[in-house]
């Protein structure tokens, strides 16, 4: 009868003797040391303690013969060696191990042949302690935190079975996801997508113990806290949309003339009036802020005056959360009005019509006047009983070329309606429709 051994890469085949187990390997994953665990004899066939014990012996530097222990091994003591079957296996223990860095020999029986008895040895070093060596987050946050893509790098002294590691590692609360890297050799990484504004642990709570059986001297045990989102002010429109902010303010300055407008609303977008051009201090509120919820968006009406006009709406809030840095300040540009107006587009001319927006009635006698994107005024006309106005010229009489961004605006008892007209990649000359 003859065996094939197939373990960790390596491949053996030779005849097997019943009842002269032959030595196959030292399963100490070629560390060549010895610790608190068990030294495992791997065997060719089942083996028994009585079989062997006479032979087995274990030696100091000073060949000094150091007290032992032989058993067959369970894997509650080997929990580490989790691919081999235990049968094949002799497990040898020394009861007072010398020092770390000492040396010890191990001698141990091989049946080569059918009464070929050799005694092996090998030569073994002391590591007997396993530790957790310096360890944390690869990168940190602000306000020590720690980023909510996390990487936790945990650096061991020995080698370990990395299988056991996942099995026993722990975070509480649990992340959005994690898993762990590595080749329990040295160092480890565990990946985490976390909640913000989260206190976590890492842990284990169970014995954590090294290839050579080492238990780990201090459990694992991280507690820290997940960074949170940025504060966020975002106003293109009304209801304005916060996050981690507090002490909201709300700035309304009005515009002097179309002109400053029309310029604004055409050029870059600002965040404050001050951007803006505008200088005056305009009208201050507050926006009531009771039910703050860290980290997640919320939403505000702001309730501002009712007069009528071209304004600036600033909107500022101060910063809070681990990513908080100073005040944030945004800005939107809006009018305040009573008059509708609706518009359709020709070739060479736009076609309108004015309504009272509070009763929904179309709005005579109404002047309104078609601007460029230079604010220059391009034609003007009166809205006739029914609200609407007739063929306003999309040129004036010296431009060359039809505008492609216009301006609609009225000015009736002291009411501004505005109305934007974008007609870049509008269809074919001679149709018709509503802008976008």
């Amino acid at each position: 009868m003859s065996i094939t051994f197939k373990w960790r890469g390596k491949v053996a085949n030779w005849p097997i003797v019943e009842g002269k187990p032959r030595f196959v390997a030292m399963l100490n994953s070629n560390t060549g040391q010895v610790g608190q665990g068990p030294i495992l004899l791997l065997y060719d066939q089942t083996v028994s303690v009585s079989k062997i014990k006479e032979y087995v012996r274990v030696y100091d530097s000073a060949d000094k013969k150091l007290d032992i222990n032989i058993f067959n091994p369970d894997y509650s003591n080997i929990d580490y060696i989790s691919n081999i079957d235990i049968k094949y296996m002799i497990a040898v223990t020394v009861r007072n191990l010398p020092a770390n860095g000492k040396h010890v020999r191990i001698e141990f029986p091989s049946w080569k042949q059918k009464d070929s008895l050799e005694i092996m040895q090998r030569a073994l070093t002391v590591n007997s302690s396993f530790i957790l060596l310096e360890s944390g987050f690869e990168k940190k946050a602000k306000n020590n935190t720690v980023p909510l893509n996390a990487t936790l790098e945990l650096n061991f002294n020995n080698r370990y079975d990395l299988m056991l590691l996942k099995q026993l590692i722990k975070i509480s609360p649990q992340p959005k996801s994690f898993y762990i890297s590595g080749y329990g050799y040295d160092m480890d990484r565990i990946y985490m997508e976390l909640e913000p504004g989260k206190e976590y642990r890492v842990y284990t709570d169970k014995l954590f113990v090294d290839l050579l059986g080492n238990p780990l001297e201090k459990l694992i045990n991280f507690k820290f806290t997940s960074q949170d989102l940025s504060p966020l002010l975002e106003v293109p429109k009304i209801p304005i949309k916060v996050r981690n902010l507090e002490q909201l303010e709300i700035r309304v300055v009005q515009f002097d003339t179309l002109n400053d407008f029309i310029k604004a609303y055409t050029g870059k977008k600002r965040n404050s009036a001050k951007e803006y051009g505008l200088t005056g201090r305009g009208s201050v509120y507050r926006v009531a802020y009771d039910d703050y919820k860290a980290n997640l968006i919320q939403f505000f009406d702001i309730g501002i005056d009712n007069t009528v006009g071209l304004k600036c709406v600033e909107i500022s809030g101060r910063g809070v959360g681990s990513e908080a840095d100073g005040s944030l300040t945004n800005a939107l540009l809006m009018q305040s009005t009573n008059i509708g107006i609706t518009s359709k587009i020709f070739e060479g001319s736009i076609f309108s019509w004015v309504t009272k927006l509070d009763k929904a009635e179309p709005l005579s006698k109404a002047i309104v006047s078609l601007y460029d994107e230079n604010a220059s005024r391009v034609s003007t006309a009166v809205s006739v009983s029914d609200g609407r106005l007739y063929s306003m010229p999309r040129k004036s009489p010296n431009q060359q070329t039809f505008q492609d961004r216009l301006w609609l605006w009225s000015n009736i008892k002291k009411t501004l309606p505005f109305r934007e007209l974008s007609i870049r990649n509008y269809p074919m000359p001679g149709s018709s429709g509503f802008p976008e």
